[in-house]
């Protein structure tokens, strides 16, 4: 397996070993952490199929005919049901693959450019930082040689310590 995959894979919790909330069994199984939501989602698409199937099938029922009417809306909400499972399942690890996808995306991607940039504002502070020394100093020993006293304080130095603490 990918190395960066496998990272994302095995959150950090002390030692390497996958987080225990996205632990299963089998394929078909729901991870513990999207068993709420599945649930929710799959109730609400089998009462709303239901309700649909239920008012499809009397709508469309003869009268004389009504335990026909009665196992074709039991057999459409079998459907309506079967459908359900299909659609929450696919949606719920869809959902988790995105997931998965952004946190590899963060980890391997935003993560190494922000430390770059971090670096290469950190190396252009630094210059900057020298070239205003260099430029103190420069009117510093002009001073000297014109045999003035030089009164202007050397820049980020206030009572011996830098600006930004460093």
């Amino acid at each position: 397996m990918n190395d960066s995959i496998e990272r994302v894979l095995n959150k950090w919790n002390g030692e390497r070993r996958p987080s225990e909330n996205d632990n299963r069994e089998a394929i078909w199984a729901i991870r513990p952490r999207w068993s709420t939501p599945y649930f929710v989602l799959f109730t609400l698409q089998v009462v709303v199929g239901t309700g649909i199937a239920t008012y499809d099938g009397i709508s469309s029922a003869i009268p004389e005919n009504w335990i026909q009417t009665y196992f074709d809306i039991i057999l459409r909400t079998g459907q309506v049901g079967i459908a359900a499972a299909i659609i929450t399942f696919t949606l719920v690890e869809l959902l988790g693959s995105i997931m998965l996808m952004s946190e590899w995306i963060r980890q391997n991607l935003v993560e190494p450019a922000k430390e770059r940039n971090r670096e290469q504002g950190r190396a252009e502070v630094r210059a900057q930082m020298r070239a205003e020394m260099k430029d103190w100093d420069r009117r510093r020993q002009a001073a000297e040689r014109r045999g003035e006293t030089f009164h202007e304080p050397p820049p980020y130095l206030e009572n011996g310590s830098s600006d930004n603490g460093h």
